[in-house]
């Protein structure tokens, strides 16, 4: 019975928050634009939290949470991304609005490679999130290629393969 209530929960997470979308004068993440900067107090992992930093590279941000059953099952997966990819120019970076300590406690028991940083509330904002785990795919150039939500990786991953194989 249990199972099948987090299975539930699961999937009622991944319909109730479908791709985000930014009306008229709202901020967000838009697809072909230039990404919109981040913010946050790095937790661990060492690439800056700072897109400028990261140009020439292909970034993933992953905006989560520690309460979010899909988040952690997302997670894993980017890691194991950010190990496969990152000598072709990949970085990961999580980005979650909660409290540094929260953050911290829940590394230490469910651990990834890739950079997280906490209190992003404001980039949240910038990025126009509305549901978690969402990705966002910023490319070599700085600009928004894909906005996903949900725990389903595959266009994750198909879009990925193409910018990785961009050269700039």
């Amino acid at each position: 019975m249990r199972s099948s209530l987090v299975a539930l929960a699961c999937l009622l997470a991944s319909v109730a928050f479908a791709a985000p979308t930014t009306p008229a004068g709202q901020p967000g993440a838009v697809v072909g634009e230039i990404a919109p900067s981040l913010e946050g107090q790095r937790i661990s992992g060492s690439a800056p939290v700072n897109l400028d930093q990261l140009r020439g590279r292909v970034v993933i941000l992953d905006f989560w949470a520690t309460w979010c059953g899909p988040c952690a099952f997302v997670m894993p997966q980017l890691d194991q991304l950010q190990r496969a990819h990152e000598a072709e120019g990949l970085t990961v970076i999580g980005l979650s609005d909660e409290l540094p300590d929260q953050v911290r406690r829940h590394l230490q028991a469910r651990p990834v490679g890739f950079t997280i940083a906490s209190a992003a509330g404001a980039t949240w904002q910038r990025y126009g999130v509305r549901g978690i785990p969402t990705m966002v795919l910023v490319d070599r150039a700085g600009k928004v290629r894909l906005v996903e939500s949900g725990a389903d990786l595959t266009r994750v991953r198909a879009t990925l393969r193409q910018l990785l194989d961009e050269r700039p």
